[in-house]
């Protein structure tokens, strides 16, 4: 009802002073005594009066039944302008248009009769504007019943009519929301549930609503779920990981955020739950996690060192367990290498970082052997104001190396021994010419000995010309002859390396020694027989040559090439006293060398 409607008014009969409500209470006192009723102190009715209107949060004010203000509150004062002073004692209506006063007289007749009226109306500010305000009017009555006046609650529509547009606003956000977002009331139903929700958990909104949230907890969960619930419900906001389940059965990782609704005293009335769906956010993470497994173990499987380094030569990251953990920051990566060779490396570190860099060698000790390494420096895209780092491979070509480093000293050698070669071959040729009596004789002679010579060398090419041992020099000479297996030549003895040269050399000697013993000793009977032995004498092993079961051995009436081959040329050779005794039963031929250390 409005009070547009209200009958008009009428003039007021009387006017209460001020004070009026206190003398009214007095004599209200007063009645009660004479009627022997129970006495209640003046005091504690005036505390009453101060508790309900003087300090409510609200606007009211007390009126008699003429319209006069007996109270005026702070919150009247706030609202309308007016102070208590101006108003206690004074007619309300002057806080009501012009159009409306007229209406009083019926308006408190309503209230006398209905005890309580509400009405939307307007009432006038102190300094003329208008505002709308909700009002509230309940009789007041005393101990006899008699109506003694009304009691006035104006609310401010303006905050109302915001409060509203505000929620309309915050209705609006949730409907169009994509974050998925459940409101709980404390007993823990659904009270609101918007189109995000329903995407993400499958229930519809009519589904949703009034239901328990444990709707969505699984039953593992739902406990820790109540004690959640409970925590909010103690204006506690809560942020956690969890899971909750679709409509399909689907179990959601989520991230849910809580806060809880409270009211003007700081009670909780309601739960808001925000949720995040995890499942690609977790699967992207997981996508990651394999991602970096895989990177790391084809790091850690790479035969390579690799390495990321920043300016300075901190280690951040290697792949070598023995060189360092994974981002060590406190390492220097420079200091793994000697000193000499820092600073060379520090300048391949600066020119990446300004040009495309060439590879580098360096080497440093490890497990007590000099180890080769060919460095690559990359520059890797610089971080948001993080300094330069450096991708460094360094590969290990030690054994690379030491072939490329033996293939140039067996073609020193080969140089070398291609000079002395022809040198020997020359002398063979001389010689051999010298001695021959043909022609036919000449060639026979000269090309046996040639291929003497490449027998040395085909053993020493097996062996990559690291040299040979004297039992394969043995049997690779002797091979042409019958070799072992006719029992006629054997080896006896402690066998050792050679080094080329002397392999080539004793192999000459083989050479001369079996063939004089084909042409004139043991070999040329058939029940003779050759052994070479090997004895070790401290540091040196002695070599001989034994001739037996062949004709009766003459000293020779002149000395050929044999002699100097077997003699002069081993002598010279390995620094020995090489000796040839033409004994009756048979040729003993013997040297001595020092033993070469077997190549690893």
């Amino acid at each position: 009802m409005n009070e547009e409607s209200w009958p008009s008014d009428t003039e007021r009969e009387s006017r209460r002073p001020i004070g009026g409500w206190r003398a009214a209470m007095h004599a209200n006192q007063k009645g009660l005594e004479a009627a022997g009723a129970r006495k209640s102190p003046l005091i504690d009715a005036e505390r009453l009066v101060a508790s309900l209107l003087d300090d409510s949060p609200f606007a009211k004010y007390l009126a008699d039944t003429q319209g006069t203000v007996l109270t005026w509150n702070k919150q009247c004062e706030a609202l309308l302008g007016y102070s208590a002073d101006e108003m206690v004692g004074s007619d309300s209506r002057i806080i009501m248009p012009d159009i409306h006063r007229g209406n009083v007289p019926h308006s408190i007749e309503r209230i006398k009769k209905n005890q309580i009226v509400q009405v939307e109306s307007v009432r006038r500010h102190k300094d003329g504007h208008l505002i709308e305000v909700l009002v509230t009017a309940v009789a007041v009555k005393a101990d006899n019943g008699d109506f003694f006046g009304y009691l006035i609650d104006l609310r401010d529509k303006r905050i109302e009519r915001a409060i509203v547009a505000e929620n309309a606003l915050l209705a609006q956000m949730l409907r169009a929301s994509p974050i998925p977002i459940v409101g709980v009331d404390i007993d823990g139903k659904i009270r609101t549930w918007n189109a995000a929700a329903e995407r993400l958990f499958g229930y519809s909104q009519q589904e949703a609503l009034g239901r328990h949230s444990d709707l969505i907890v699984p039953q593992p969960l739902r406990s820790e779920a109540h004690r959640a619930m409970a925590k909010l419900c103690q204006a506690t906001t809560i942020d956690v990981t969890t899971t909750r389940c679709a409509k399909d059965g689907r179990e959601i990782p989520v991230n849910m955020i809580g806060t809880p609704l409270m009211n003007a005293s700081g009670v909780a009335r309601g739960i808001v739950l925000f949720y995040r769906d995890l499942t690609q956010e977790l699967m992207a993470q997981q996508q990651l996690r394999d991602s970096e497994s895989f990177s790391r173990s084809v790091l850690t499987a790479s035969l390579d060192w690799i390495s990321v380094v920043d300016a300075q030569g901190a280690l951040i990251y290697s792949n070598r367990d023995d060189i360092g953990a994974c981002h060590r920051q406190d390492s220097s990566w420079l200091a793994l290498w000697p000193a000499n060779q820092r600073e060379e490396i520090q300048l391949k570190l600066t020119e990446a970082g300004t040009q495309r860099s060439e590879s580098h060698v360096a080497w440093r000790c490890e497990g007590g052997k000099k180890t080769w390494y060919e460095l690559w420096v990359a520059t890797l895209p610089r971080k948001a104001e993080g300094q330069q780092q450096f991708l460094v491979n360094a590969r290990d070509f030690t054994e690379r190396k030491a072939t490329e480093d033996h293939i140039a000293l067996i073609m020193r050698e080969l140089s070398h021994r291609a000079k002395n070669l022809l040198s020997v071959v020359g002398a063979m040729a001389r010689n051999t010419a010298v001695q021959s009596t043909s022609l036919k004789e000449f060639e026979s002679s000269f090309l046996s000995r040639i291929n003497a010579l490449a027998t040395s060398h085909d053993l020493l090419v097996q062996r990559d010309w690291r040299g040979a041992t004297l039992q394969d020099l043995v049997q690779k000479h002797f091979k042409p002859l019958g070799g072992t297996t006719t029992g006629r030549i054997g080896f006896i003895g402690e066998d050792f390396m050679l080094a080329p040269a002397g392999a080539q050399a004793l192999g000459m000697a083989l050479h001369e020694l079996a063939t004089n013993a084909m042409k004139y000793g043991a070999l040329s009977t058939p029940n003779g027989r050759i052994e070479v032995t090997s004895r070790k004498f401290g540091e040196r092993y002695e070599v001989s040559w034994l001739e037996s079961g062949g004709p009766a051995v003459h000293p020779p009436l002149h000395q050929g090439f044999g002699r100097v081959v077997i003699e002069e040329m081993i002598s010279e050779t390995f620094d020995c006293e090489a000796r040839i005794a033409f004994r009756p039963d048979g040729i003993v031929w013997t040297m001595s060398t020092m033993p070469m250390s077997r190549p690893t």
